[in-house]
């Protein structure tokens, strides 16, 4: 007998996600940072 699990095999949020349901993109801002040996890295948020 199965478990009995409805959504099994799904994930929360699944499904196709056009441009319409997603919005606008947020600004990202590029920050700097450097390690101790002076490599500097710029992710951005």
């Amino acid at each position: 007998m199965a478990g009995g699990n409805a959504i099994r095999g799904s994930r929360v949020g699944a499904g196709p996600m056009g441009e319409a349901e997603r919005g606008e993109a947020a600004p990202r801002r590029r920050m700097s940072f450097w390690c101790a040996n002076k490599h500097e890295t710029r992710p951005s948020f």
